[in-house]
């Protein structure tokens, strides 16, 4: 939900806690039940929406990072053992073809650490037989492709959710409006009571009073820390690209300079606007590891990065 349609749902619910409270009162009113039924049915579903774009939004960013972090662990272990047999062997062109490290595959994007997973399986494939002391067997590599398979397939997930997302926020939407619709009923019905019970009456439209509790909206939020201290990271860079098949709705070159951002003492940074889509976000400052990650905005709703960076 945008922060004005939380102020509304919250003051649906005033209303809705108001009207029970009074219960004695509401029933008198002529048609008052059903149209309270369907107050408290829709605030119901928009309560339920508004909680799946949140379960989509970070349940599907969460499971992503999992899998990526399994997959980094086997290839590191691959990547390891392959380069130790590569070592003793005196193999210099095979050590570099297996040569990684844990910030050489934290900075790579999603499409290409599933690359550089699979070179690494095939390269590790070809010499098996002398990898058997090694500890690097066809089991290993088996469970290595499976989760690269299982990271490959679920890479395109967060990019659908923000689909699903559009969807549920236009039946909030429809709902937002469905409900005002109950209110203006309910509001004719109120002078009824009026003579006879002047402090409900003034009360419910005090109830009916909207509470903005807004504050200036954001796009984009991150936090930049020092993965060993947890140190807020100031002055640190982060550069925005929007996907390769979402540039032709990027903006022109004056916008896209305001998408470099620098941390604050604090290790913030801030954008109010950022258009909706997929970015990269490569973030660096000298003396750490540069990092890429991939973000996905949603118009109306706030993007969260929290990044630890590491030494070089």
């Amino acid at each position: 939900m945008t922060s004005k349609q939380e102020n509304k749902h919250s003051m649906y619910r005033t209303v809705r806690e108001f009207l029970l409270k009074y219960a004695l009162i509401t029933s008198t009113l002529p048609g008052f039940a059903p149209l309270f039924a369907l107050l408290v049915g829709y605030i119901g579903q928009i309560s339920a929406l508004s909680d799946t774009q949140s379960d989509k939004r970070t349940g599907l960013a969460a499971t992503k990072n999992n899998l990526r972090e399994l997959l980094m662990d086997l290839l590191l272990d691959v990547s390891g053992k392959c380069y130790a047999y590569a070592s003793n062997k005196g193999d210099e062109v095979f050590k570099q073809l297996v040569k990684f490290t844990d910030s050489d595959l934290r900075r790579t994007s999603d499409t290409e650490i599933a690359n550089l997973a699979a070179k690494i399986i095939r390269n590790a494939r070809e010499v098996l037989a002398n990898l058997v002391e090694y500890d690097v067997n066809e089991q290993l590599l088996m469970e290595t492709e499976q989760a690269l398979a299982n990271y490959d397939g679920f890479v395109e997930k967060p990019r659908l959710g923000i689909v699903d997302r559009r969807s549920a926020t236009a039946q909030i939407n429809v709902i937002f409006k469905s409900t005002d619709e109950v209110l203006i009923k309910l509001d004719a019905l109120m002078p009824v009571v009026r003579k006879k019970q002047p402090v409900f009456f003034d009360d419910y439209f005090k109830a009916r009073k909207i509470i903005s509790n807004e504050r200036r909206s954001l796009s984009f939020a991150a936090k930049i820390t020092d993965s060993a201290t947890g140190i807020p990271i100031g002055s640190a860079t982060l550069v925005f690209t929007l996907a390769n098949d979402e540039k032709k709705a990027a903006s022109t070159g004056a916008d896209l300079a305001k998408n470099v951002k620098r941390t604050g003492p604090q290790g913030h940074a801030n954008l109010k606007s950022l258009p909706q889509g997929t970015y990269t976000v490569t973030i660096s400052k000298p003396g750490y590891v540069t990092q890429t990650v991939t973000i996905y905005v949603v118009d109306g709703e706030l993007c969260n990065l929290e990044v630890a960076m590491e030494r070089v």
